[in-house]
């Protein structure tokens, strides 16, 4: 897919070989004219194609194509200055590979490799900085330039034979440098891929040597079992060739997880035994959920208690006695104590005691004279 970017690009150095093409012919007078019918059908039917084609095509076939309008359109300008120059005799018309069979073939194969190579490689230029790309490009367009060039000095078998040879090896040179780069890229992105493993082998191995003596020896024994494995595979896969199949390298991956799954196995088991030695009743990978459900107040982890007034026993004075009714509800609740009062000597106490007898006893005799 060509990007509108890259499409307005080469339209623009098209319509510019065009017009360059109308001031070497001295046509660029007769621009708007009916003598210039002939290239303006060209030019609309050119960027036609070139614009409904541009989802499913690359840069190089819209180069390619933009190239052969260009032939088109100066055997167009040939003719029509070979009809207007009158006495001085027709000037040569441009020759067109279609117009003959050696050199047709010729040119149907070298566009052919070259549609091969943009497909072959196109992830690897499609992510090459700007300027790479449009070397590569220009590359291309120049072979397909040298052809038409070699073609109108002669138009033979022998030099359409030749042509093609010399583009083949330019192709084939371009191909070389497109494999070297893309074997570099692979290599660059397997040791990537190698390497972040490896990164996830000794993140284990670090959280394990963190526990320190919390790890046993027949744990310890057992984490460098797997990471022996885990590095042999690792070490096996950086110098395989077979690294490179997606399909195996994916597996020996999971091989590589299982072991480590072992190891985090055993960090996860020493490090939630730490915790509860330290009074932390939990494993750290549910740290973080009960950090989220403490704001919520949906574990016990930190209780959050509401206090409401309770109403108070039916002994106090707040409460009901007999058929006094009921203390007011703002009165309700927990009351403070009086201050405690300080027993009175015995000795008072004993002559309160005997005067409220002995007041007792007088009232009960003046009770009885007064029924007399």
């Amino acid at each position: 897919m060509v990007s509108a970017n890259e499409l307005n690009s080469a339209i623009e150095v098209y319509l510019d070989k065009v017009d360059n093409l109308l001031l070497a012919y001295n046509m660029d007078s007769q621009r708007g004219t009916e003598v210039l019918d002939p290239v303006q059908g060209e030019v609309d039917a050119t960027l036609a194609r070139v614009r409904e084609n541009s989802a499913s095509s690359g840069i190089t076939s819209v180069r390619l194509e933009f190239n052969r309008s260009v032939e088109r359109v100066e055997s167009a300008l040939c003719a029509i200055s070979g009809q207007r120059l009158g006495g001085l005799g027709a000037l040569p018309e441009a020759k067109s590979v279609h117009d003959s069979g050696p050199w047709s073939q010729a040119m149907s194969q070298v566009t052919g490799e070259i549609a091969r190579l943009a497909d072959k490689f196109g992830a690897l230029i499609s992510n090459m900085p700007a300027n790479q790309r449009n070397q590569i490009d220009s590359a291309f367009a120049a072979i397909v330039d040298s052809g038409n060039t070699s073609m109108q000095r002669d138009d033979s078998a022998a030099a359409a034979n030749a042509y093609l040879n010399s583009a083949k090896a330019s192709l084939s040179s371009i191909e070389q440098s497109l494999v070297t780069m893309q074997n570099n890229s692979a290599k660059e992105m397997l040791l990537t891929a190698l390497q972040s493993k490896d990164a996830e082998r000794m993140s284990l191995l670090s959280q394990a040597e963190s526990l320190g003596d919390g790890v046993t020896q027949a744990q310890k024994s057992v984490i460098t079992k797997h990471d022996n494995e885990a590095k042999a595979i690792l070490s096996d896969m950086s110098s395989n060739v077979t690294t490179y199949d997606a399909s195996v390298r994916d597996a020996k991956f999971r091989l590589i997880d299982k072991h480590l799954a072992n190891i985090q196995k055993i960090v996860q088991a020493a490090s939630f035994d730490s915790d509860l030695n330290g009074g932390m009743f939990t494993s750290q990978k549910n740290l973080m959920g009960i950090h989220r459900k403490m704001a919520s107040n949906q574990t016990n982890f930190v209780p959050q208690r509401s206090y409401s007034q309770a109403a108070p026993p039916r002994s106090t004075r707040a409460g009901r006695i007999g058929n006094f009714g009921s203390a007011p509800v703002e009165k309700q609740g927990f009351f403070e104590l009086s201050e405690p009062v300080e027993a009175k000597p015995y000795a008072t106490r004993a002559m309160n005691t005997g005067l409220l007898v002995g007041g007792i006893a007088a009232l009960g005799y003046l009770s009885m004279r007064g029924r007399r």
